[in-house]
């Protein structure tokens, strides 16, 4: 590994990273500190990390060479050592990675270039770039950290997309985020929580030890009155246990739909306590949206994969909310009947929804994760599912944002604004590793959106793509596809990271668009 004490420092402590990782995401940070986190993840072999940062600092000087009249370019090439001028530009012909950096027309002469104003690009071939890495990122570093654009192409590759431009899908993906930014997509209240009545062989909560609780009724009334009262978020209630399986429920609920009867309120359910009185109950009180998940399609694989004999009790539950519908010319609530795809629902999808959608106004198909807790249960899942698990965990590389803290936030039963349902239920359960930073306010203090759009939430996001949020390490229920994580990254790069007049560009012409 060369020596890149002719750049910067190595010494960043993990408080100044986190501060860096917040200006960038926040307030944006100077190409040195860029340069500087770059090294710290280097030495740390955190090779997710230090790609991120150099695509950081590329889009940060994108617009660079397109800035300049007559922009000129440095080549850097394997070859017999030179030095030569061009017409529209300098070349480096570079022979052995020792000699480049002792020479006079050497490393220095290099860096010295990177100071005209004229140099809008530093052009790193293919050859040098295979044949000398360690050289090739120090260049690339360089040229960066003094703002000038940079590329491992041949020179005369015609592929270059033309500074500034923008693709229909970044239009689309910028509006996207840009909502997102706005307003969550779901919020989480965890009025109740505590054992579930089955024991679903997915579910970590049929692996862990769950204690009852409840939140304090003044907090959750608290909780009500920081919620939005014009917007029609989904907005989940008692998502930690069977609701229908508790009194108490009613109370909450009955109290959320009251004073906020905009928001799209619902919950899921397990469906083995869905009687006709609480069908009636649940249409009278104006619930928008219920799940219901009956996961397998039949009474003996629902009876494996639940431990229970309750399909029939289920099945008559979601018959008793269509007919309460009927009986009260009832819009709400919107009912989905929910399996996973997972045999022996796998192959029956037609048939499946073709059965239930008299009774339902949905029926959905939802992927299945491992039991991360329970080893010996993943086993048979695989088993069983010839194929269909999804492995937990593999679907998202640390590099990629959680789809989570842009698109949710929950509010644990203290009135503490967290960042998702996983931290929340952490928080609930009486865990505190790592919980101190995973919040953005409280209810006390803030309304729900202030704290969605609030420097503390923005902070979280950043430190989660950075890897050194702890909590975020140890989850376990990020399934989001590939498409969107990819997707949300290139938003949230160009969103946050650009420099703020390619950034005020973009943002305009998607407005436009």
């Amino acid at each position: 590994m060369l020596n890149l004490s002719l750049s910067l420092s190595l010494s960043l402590s993990l408080s100044n990273l986190k501060n860096i990782e917040e200006r960038i995401f926040c307030n944006g940070a100077s190409l040195d500190e860029l340069a500087a986190l770059y090294i710290f993840y280097r030495e740390n072999g955190d090779i997710q990390q230090m790609r991120r940062i150099l695509h950081l600092m590329e889009a940060h000087t994108a617009h660079a060479a397109s800035q300049l009249d007559g922009c000129k370019t440095v080549v850097m090439r394997k070859g017999e050592a030179a030095f030569t001028r061009q017409e529209n530009g300098f070349s480096f012909s570079i022979d052995s990675v020792s000699a480049f950096l002792a020479r006079p027309e050497g490393f220095m002469h290099y860096a010295r270039l990177l100071r005209l104003p004229e140099v809008g690009e530093v052009v790193i071939t293919t050859p040098l770039a295979r044949e000398a890495a360690d050289l090739a990122a120090i260049l690339r570093l360089e040229a960066l950290r003094a703002g000038k654009a940079c590329r491992v192409l041949m020179p005369d590759d015609p592929a270059r997309r033309a500074a500034g431009s923008i693709t229909a899908q970044e239009k689309q993906d910028a509006a996207w985020l840009e909502e997102l930014l706005e307003c969550p997509r779901e919020i989480m209240l965890s009025s109740l929580m505590g054992p579930c009545n089955i024991r679903c062989r997915f579910c970590e909560q049929a692996y862990e030890k769950i204690p009852f609780r409840k939140m304090d009724f003044g907090v959750f009334r608290e909780t009500v009155a920081a919620l939005p009262k014009d917007r029609f978020i989904k907005t989940i209630i008692t998502p930690y246990m069977e609701p229908l399986a508790i009194s108490d429920h009613r109370d909450y609920l009955e109290y959320l739909l009251k004073e906020r009867p905009g928001l799209n309120v619902g919950f899921n359910t397990n469906g083995s306590h869905l009687t006709r009185e609480k069908a009636d109950m649940l249409v009278d009180l104006g619930l928008k949206y219920i799940i219901i998940s009956m996961n397998m399609p039949d009474a003996d694989s629902y009876r494996w994969f639940t431990g229970r004999d309750y399909f029939d009790r289920v099945c008559a539950g979601v018959r008793f909310l269509h007919e309460a519908k009927k009986r009260a010319h009832a819009r709400f609530p919107v009912v989905t009947v929910q399996f996973l795809k997972f045999p022996p629902a796998i192959g029956q999808e037609e048939a499946l929804r073709d059965k239930w959608l008299q009774h339902a106004d949905q029926v959905w198909f939802r992927n299945i994760s491992a039991p991360a807790a329970a080893p010996e249960k993943v086993r048979e899942l695989e088993e069983k599912s010839g194929g269909a698990l999804i492995a937990t965990q593999q679907v998202r590389p640390e590099t990629y944002p959680c789809v989570n803290l842009f698109t949710q936030m929950s509010v644990d039963m203290d009135g503490v604004y967290r960042p998702c349902c996983f931290v929340t239920r952490l928080g609930n359960s009486g865990h505190d590793a790592g919980l101190g930073e995973a919040q953005a306010g409280s209810v006390f203090k803030s309304d729900f959106l202030s704290a969605w759009r609030g420097q503390a939430q923005n902070r979280l996001r950043a430190l989660q793509i950075a890897n050194v949020l702890s909590v975020c390490r140890n989850c376990l229920i990020n399934q989001t596809d590939m498409e969107q994580l990819v997707r949300l990254r290139n938003a949230v790069y160009d969103r946050f990271y650009r420099d703020s007049r390619g950034r005020a560009a973009r943002c305009a012409e998607a407005k436009l668009a």
